[in-house]
């Protein structure tokens, strides 16, 4: 593959942390990978700006939905009626 042919990706280091972009042209930027971006600065940055998980609304916010999307119901009741096979 010729050097021109090759996809471009451009690094930008944002406030000390590395930030890749690499489809700047696109028109929707994904909400996902802006959340994660967000979180990332925040843990990164230092003490003294960074705001507190607890105080945090847009992180409590963020936490709650992720909560309710991965419930996991117990299915292990003990009742004794599963056996076990081996093969």
């Amino acid at each position: 593959m010729q050097e021109e042919d090759a996809p471009r990706v451009e690094i930008v280091i944002e406030e000390g942390v590395l930030v890749q972009d690499e489809n700047k042209d696109n028109e929707c930027p994904d909400p996902l990978k802006q959340l994660i971006r967000c979180f990332q600065r925040a843990a990164t940055s230092e003490e003294s700006q960074a705001q507190t998980i607890h105080d945090d609304n847009l992180y409590i916010r963020f936490a709650d939905v992720m909560a309710q999307s991965i419930h996991i119901e117990e299915e292990d009741d003990d009742d004794g009626d599963d056996v076990e096979i081996d093969q």
